[in-house]
């Protein structure tokens, strides 16, 4: 988990990096000198750098997805199961502007696939998978948050790497969806 100085820095860094127009990994690298942060904290803020790098979502998005980072593990040390209010929160952090009203009103098309995700039943499929949290495998659950419900205007991918780690138990050695669609074959 981030400290409040350690957020500080995370902040400085991204805005710095996006006023010079530099991209999501030059926020890991512009930190990695830094002392107030170990190898393991150095190690997760690249993980985040490079989910943010794959969906092109800039370097202030670094910043966002370290506060649901933090958010995620605090559940996790609380030991108390992930909520719809906790995912409604995580999509606000990853997304502050874009998801300010929470879930999309709006209908998502998948280029790769030609599936259309409609929003009007994302209310109702939201807890449902929710309460099978217990029932599914950490990439279960991240598939049928984001290729059946993807329920946000904007962020469901980074949203879902959280996820992933997030119940695959490996937030504290992060695996970026590549690494971990490979690793579960």
């Amino acid at each position: 988990m981030f400290t409040e100085s350690q957020m500080a820095l995370i902040t400085s860094t991204a805005q710095e990096c996006h006023d010079q127009h530099n991209n999501e990994m030059s926020v890991s690298e512009k930190l990695s000198a830094n002392q107030n942060f170990t190898a393991a904290h150095l190690s997760i803020l690249n993980y985040l750098a490079q989910e943010c790098a794959a969906q092109q979502s800039g370097p202030l998005s670094v910043y966002w997805m370290a506060t649901g980072y933090n958010l995620l593990h605090s559940i996790h040390l609380s030991g108390r199961p992930l909520t719809v209010e906790d995912l409604l929160e995580l999509g606000v952090l990853i997304e502050p502007d874009k998801n300010a009203n929470g879930t999309r009103r709006i209908p998502v098309y998948f280029d790769r696939t030609g599936t259309t995700l409609p929003w009007e039943n994302i209310d109702e499929q939201l807890p449902k998978l929710v309460e099978s949290q217990d029932q599914l495998y950490p990439l279960e659950f991240h598939w049928y948050f984001e290729r059946n419900i993807h329920p946000f205007a904007d962020g469901n991918g980074r949203v879902g790497s959280l996820l992933f780690n997030f119940f695959n138990k490996t937030l504290g050695t992060p695996l970026t969806e590549r690494e971990f669609a490979t690793h579960h074959e």
